[in-house]
């Protein structure tokens, strides 16, 4: 209990950052703690849970106004992005499945590829602004397909969605925004989706 109080720290500190703490977790976990590739994966995406809790509590007002106008412009782009991350998630996650138990010493290796990836995605749109300063539907299928890409330790979901964003000609703020009311849903499902699957924190 102590190592999952310890990655929960970690995964609390880095979350509000554009660093993948899932790639930090998986790594630290599979490398320290003897967890294999598909179960570190799985703890780091249980711990978000804590986030989507201070989510909800920070953007409280933008998921109340959600509530009251399912039908608005920010509640249909959101919907529509999770789902389509629910596609690129699920298809991130079943790759790993399939190599969690050959990959050995090479997912340091392949996490260190998906952590530089975000890190070049990053560094291609630090200074970058845009104009457009609330949600489009047209764009919430590739963002939507990009976020969930993130279920791969090193891309950081906040960091791979807010990059794609000011690509497409987002304000900062605005982007930031998004990217974490975006995070709500996709944490849920995340772990909706484990928990049918037969995951437990507990030993």
């Amino acid at each position: 209990m102590l190592e999952e109080i310890l990655l929960g720290a970690v995964q609390g500190l880095l979350e509000w950052v554009p660093i993948s703490s899932e790639g930090i977790i998986t790594i630290i976990s599979n490398n320290f703690l003897n967890t294999s590739l598909i179960n570190s994966v799985q703890l780091s995406l249980f711990l978000h849970l804590g986030t989507l809790l201070s989510v909800l509590v920070y953007y409280k007002n933008e998921f109340a106004e959600m509530i009251r106008k399912p039908l608005s412009n920010l509640t249909l782009f959101i919907i529509i992005t999770t789902i389509f991350s629910g596609i690129s998630g699920l298809f991130s996650y079943f790759f790993l499945e399939n190599v969690s138990e050959n990959i050995g010493f090479y997912s340091n290796v392949l996490i260190s590829i998906f952590l530089l990836i975000t890190a070049y995605a990053q560094l291609k749109t630090r200074k970058k602004t845009g104009f457009i300063k609330e949600p489009l539907l047209k764009h919430a299928i590739i963002i939507g397909l990009v976020q969930g890409f993130s279920a791969l330790p090193g891309i950081s979901r906040s960091g791979i969605t807010i990059a794609t964003m000011l690509l497409l000609n987002y304000d900062k703020n605005e982007s930031f925004k998004l990217s974490f009311l975006l995070s709500v849903p996709a944490v849920m499902l995340a772990n909706i989706f484990l928990k049918a699957n037969g995951f437990t924190i507990l030993p």
